[in-house]
């Protein structure tokens, strides 16, 4: 359930940093592509969320859409435009087109399960255009927007 928690908080300070018009400055950002790996296997598809570790004025969250080949690039205001440097807290959401079928069909299609992950912290700093995330599974799985079962797939026995 905290991971839950987590996952919520960290897409609702990410729609509000989209938001943008609030007349606030843009920060410096780092392009900054990856890969993501879960369990020591490449991941995706999926949504990742950088949230940072503490508020504040010169901090700003990023996120990238996870391609089926564990690839991506930040973003933090505008496609591809990376990340602000910084330590983030890293999780992981389902992936857009996920997120769409639950919306328009919340009990159609197979799921796409997305690992919940152990918490990870990552530093994005200036140098540094590639990371690798290794992020570890806690045996349970994102299937909806309310929806954390038990799963034997990632990181369980």
């Amino acid at each position: 359930m905290k991971q839950l928690t987590m996952l919520f908080l960290a897409l609702s300070l990410i729609g509000l940093s989209a938001c943008g018009g609030s007349g606030e400055p843009r920060l410096a950002t780092v392009k900054i592509k990856g890969k993501l790996y879960v369990d020591d296997k490449l991941f995706g598809p999926c949504t990742l969320n950088l949230v940072p570790d503490a508020p504040g004025p010169s901090k700003r969250a990023a996120s990238a859409v996870v391609g089926a080949d564990g690839n991506f690039v930040l973003r933090t205001y505008d496609e591809g435009d990376g990340a602000v440097p910084g330590k983030y807290k890293v999780s992981l959401a389902l992936p857009p087109a996920r997120q769409e079928d639950i919306l328009t069909n919340p009990s159609g299609g197979a799921p796409v399960p997305v690992p919940v992950t152990k918490p990870q912290d990552v530093e994005i700093a200036a140098g540094k255009p590639e990371i690798e995330l290794k992020l570890e599974g806690t045996g349970e799985t994102i299937k909806g927007t309310s929806d954390i079962a038990p799963s034997k797939s990632i990181g369980g026995p």
